[in-house]
């Protein structure tokens, strides 16, 4: 039996995990994780529980969105006081004045997107 909690943590630390693999796979981390089969474990409440308890993943997604070299994508930065989540260059945004969750979006956007990956 999957423990969601876990698979939900460790989605949350995909940026950092995937900085300190070095030679992993963004890929190969996410079905180590169990990506896409727990994808029903990655919900809005359980990102954003996960991140408020350490909310210095935000910095670790801001960097990841960051460093992004595809278009189109999912983007997530700062502008001003606010934290924008859009799918560009030329997509949706929506803007929010609480950073968490606006990484909650982010993040759910990019486990989709990494499943979509996964399954082409």
């Amino acid at each position: 039996m999957i423990n969601c909690g876990i698979v939900v943590e460790r989605v949350c630390r995909l940026p950092r995990d995937f900085r300190l693999a070095g030679t992993k796979s963004l890929l190969k981390l996410a079905e180590e994780i169990g990506l896409p089969a727990h994808r029903e474990c990655i919900t809005s409440s359980a990102v954003e529980s996960q991140i408020l308890a350490q909310p210095e993943l935000v910095d670790d997604w801001l960097l990841w969105s960051a460093d992004q070299r595809c278009s189109p994508a999912w983007y997530f930065c700062e502008d001003g006081e606010e934290y924008v989540v859009g799918y560009g260059p030329n997509g949706e945004e929506k803007r929010f004045t609480n950073r968490i969750s606006a990484c909650t979006q982010f993040v759910i956007h990019e486990v989709d997107n990494i499943i979509a990956t996964i399954a082409s």
